[in-house]
């Protein structure tokens, strides 16, 4: 178990973050050339969206927008209310502010010790060459705990790739069949078959001569040149 106020403070201090005005969550900005910058929160809290056009160097909606959260127990507080309107000096409505998401990892911080953290410090530097943040964890009890947030939305979870085979992709569907339903897929299966036979076995042999007559094209059709009529050999 680590301390959540330790870490926060470690990785802020270690890794260039800057401090909001009350000193609790912690901002980065990483910008890549030929895309979009990231942005990245550090805190022992869940993040509030409205705090984020406040802190944040570029306006949500023109970055990717991180949220890495340490607490004790991996439970948050992150509330998503935030005003999209814009308004004028007036107060009256002009507009409204682009949509925006925010991805958060909660981690919980009973299951971390100090190499856990140095792993996940050393994920948090390698955003800029990765364009993401990457778990270290996934798939074991110490991974975080993933949700996307849009404002006035609920919280939604998502649930990360665990690099394991998908039972349900790789599984044959099992398909139950009575047995006349049975004998109705094998009597369809015969007479495709018998149909496909015939197409292939004899309809390219018949031709038709310039009398109209049709023959059998594996027989040499030759010709009388006394009377002039056809026959086959």
């Amino acid at each position: 178990m680590v301390d959540y106020n330790s870490v926060v403070n470690n990785i802020s201090q270690n890794h260039g973050f800057k401090p909001n005005k009350k000193d609790t969550s912690f901002y980065r900005t990483y910008s890549i050339a030929g895309s979009k910058p990231i942005q990245i929160r550090v805190s022992n809290h869940g993040t509030f969206l409205r705090t984020w056009d406040a802190y944040a160097d570029y306006i949500p909606s023109y970055a990717i927008n991180i949220c890495i959260v340490f607490t004790e127990n991996g439970e948050n507080d992150s509330n998503t209310n935030v005003v999209m309107n814009l308004y004028n000096k007036d107060g009256k409505i002009i507009g409204r502010k682009k949509d925006y998401e925010i991805i958060q990892y909660t981690y919980n911080c009973s299951f971390l010790n100090s190499d856990d953290v140095t792993k996940i410090s050393n994920c948090i530097m390698s955003i800029w060459e990765n364009k993401s943040f990457s778990d270290p964890f996934k798939g074991t009890n110490k991974k975080a705990k993933i949700e996307r947030l849009k404002p006035n939305q609920k919280p939604e979870q998502i649930i990360e790739n665990k690099n394991k085979t998908n039972n349900k992709m790789n599984m044959k569907k099992q398909i139950r069949l009575n047995e006349s339903q049975l004998n109705e897929i094998v009597k369809e299966s015969v007479k495709r078959i018998l149909a496909e036979g015939k197409t292939v076995n004899h309809k390219p042999y018949f031709y038709t001569d310039n009398t109209g007559r049709e023959y059998d094209g594996r027989y040499r059709m030759l010709r009388n040149q006394s009377t002039g009529r056809y026959y086959y050999k």
